[in-house]
């Protein structure tokens, strides 16, 4: 269902530097967020990106590989961070407000899914106060 509102952002299907890590490690994050249960990102993570951290994030193009979904921790670690939603009663929404400006913002065919759209996505949120 993630990836729905993932497409309604961003249509393209051209898969270069950080699409794969968005999308499919967002939707794990979206995940967590919608139901907290299973922490299927910690889950990924640990066999994916634990055992071999000279791994790229970039997506490099290719068949889906497991760092794309273990990306989901790392998408959770800055979303959380970073978020203006922090009291218990946020959670388990924590981060997605976070998580929506890097959508708004890789939403364009200039930034697209690219790491320049990540820098763009976090001077956004800089002049949101959210990423200060």
């Amino acid at each position: 269902m993630f990836h729905q509102v993932q497409y309604r952002y961003n249509t393209t299907t051209t898969r270069s530097s950080i699409y794969g890590i968005l999308r499919e490690g967002g939707a794990r994050f979206a995940e967590d967020c919608i139901f907290d249960r299973p922490n299927r990102y910690a889950e990924s993570a640990s066999a994916a990106l634990f055992p071999v951290p000279e791994e790229t994030m970039l997506d490099l193009g290719g068949s889906s590989t497991p760092i794309r979904y273990a990306a989901g921790l790392f998408w959770k670690y800055l979303a959380e961070h970073h978020s203006n939603l922090t009291s218990a009663a946020d959670e388990p929404a924590i981060g997605v407000d976070t998580y929506r400006i890097l959508l708004q913002e890789t939403a364009t065919a200039t930034a697209d899914y690219t790491v320049q759209g990540l820098r763009s996505a976090r001077q956004s949120a800089e002049h949101n106060s959210i990423w200060s």
